[in-house]
C-alpha cells in the first residue's frame, strides 16, 4: 500500500481508520463537540489531522452513507479534493439541510477519505469536437432514464 504520514495536530485527533478489511474509504473523526444549526451551509468541522500525501496521489473526502442516511448533514463540496502539496489541517465542509440543529460529538466519524491516483491531462484547443458519435450532444436524460 501507499504510506501516508499523519500529524495529529489536536489532542483529540485520531488517525483515519478502515472499518473493515478491503474498504476503500477510511473514516475521519471530529475533534470537538459542535452544533450545526438548521439550514446552515459551509460549516467547517475540524479533524485535527494533517497529511503528507505522496507525489502523484490525492485524497478525496466523501460522505459516510450512514451519516447521510441518519441525519440531515451533507458534505458541501463532496467529493472534496486534497492535493498532494496541501499541508494544513483537514477540515470537512458541512451543510445541515434540515429544520433542526444537529450535534456532532468529539470522536464521531464525520466523513471518509479515499486515496486516489493523481493523473494530469494535457489540454489543448481543437477547431471542433465532432458530435458524430452514437450519443452525440445528448445529455441529461437523453438515454431515456
Amino acid at each position: 500500500g501507499v504510506n501516508i504520514g499523519i500529524e495529529l495536530a489536536h489532542p483529540n485527533a485520531k488517525i483515519p481508520t478502515y472499518a473493515h478489511e478491503g474498504d476503500q474509504g477510511a473514516d475521519i473523526y471530529a475533534v470537538e463537540d459542535m452544533i450545526i444549526p438548521s439550514h446552515s451551509y459551509g460549516i467547517l468541522v475540524s479533524t485535527g489531522i494533517k497529511m503528507l500525501i505522496p507525489h502523484d496521489w490525492a485524497i478525496s473526502i466523501r460522505p459516510r452513507s450512514g451519516l447521510s442516511k441518519n441525519s440531515t448533514l451533507r458534505i458541501s463540496n463532496a467529493p472534496a479534493t486534497i492535493d498532494q502539496q496541501y499541508r494544513g489541517e483537514i477540515k470537512v465542509l458541512m451543510d445541515n439541510i434540515g429544520d433542526a440543529p444537529v450535534a456532532i460529538k468529539t470522536g464521531e466519524r464525520i466523513a471518509q477519505i479515499i486515496l486516489e491516483r493523481n493523473y494530469q491531462a494535457s489540454y489543448h484547443r481543437v477547431e471542433s469536437v465532432s458530435p458524430d458519435t452514437e450519443r452525440g450532444e445528448g445529455g441529461f436524460g437523453s438515454s431515456g432514464n
